[in-house]
């Protein structure tokens, strides 16, 4: 009997692990951010730092966070992933119905407690607060990482990628010009879309 169960859906996933040892070495997640509840057992977290976690614990990945996740004894786990699109560009309204009727069905096939299924809730909402997008653009940059993660195997040059996010890169002579005009000691100006930003550090 398979260890791992799967649930999915367009907007969000559900993993299910059931009392099995646990090695997922240092990896990110691209498209999701992840709410796992530690169901029965201990684990080791790292993100930055290392968390020892323990039954009832519930922990938030973001999307391109490293992280492991190390078991040395036998751990049940349950994961929800949201779709990070769902998240930036759904309203309230939608996104909370989303959430609500996930954990309805998903509750039908796993055993979700109830304070277990308000975690899962109240979490979820506290990632739409904390990272939603108010209006449904991309992030420039966000067009290279696509085509960086679906055709890892063609070789592009910073250029190429500059071109796309329509990202224009200043000559050095000018860069030093401008700077030092400005007083800036280390400084770099580009154009990504219609907006002039500069980066510099602290003098």
């Amino acid at each position: 009997m398979s260890k791992y169960h799967f649930y999915k859906s367009d907007n969000i996933e559900f993993v299910s692990v059931n009392d099995t040892e646990i090695c997922f070495e240092e990896h990110c997640h691209t498209s999701d951010f992840v709410i796992t509840l530690v169901v029965k057992g201990d684990a080791t977290l790292k993100k930055e730092k290392a968390h020892v976690l323990h039954t009832n614990d519930i922990f938030i990945i973001l999307p391109y966070e490293a992280h492991s996740l190390i078991s040395d004894n036998k751990i049940s786990l349950i994961s929800m992933c949201i779709k990070k699109q769902t998240v930036y560009t759904l309203d309230f309204t939608a996104y909370q119905s989303c959430i609500e009727t996930s954990l309805t069905a998903i509750s039908s096939k796993i055993d979700i407690k109830e304070n277990q299924y308000s975690l899962f809730y109240a979490y979820a909402l506290d990632i739409y607060r904390n990272h939603h997008v108010r209006q449904a653009k991309q992030d420039a940059f966000e067009v290279s990482r696509n085509k960086i993660e679906q055709f890892p195997e063609y070789d592009n040059t910073i250029e190429q990628f500059a071109d796309e996010i329509y990202v224009i890169l200043i000559p050095e002579m000018l860069i030093d010009k401008i700077a030092s005009r400005n007083s800036v000691r280390q400084g770099e100006y580009r154009k990504t879309g219609c907006r002039l930003s500069r980066m510099f550090d602290a003098a």
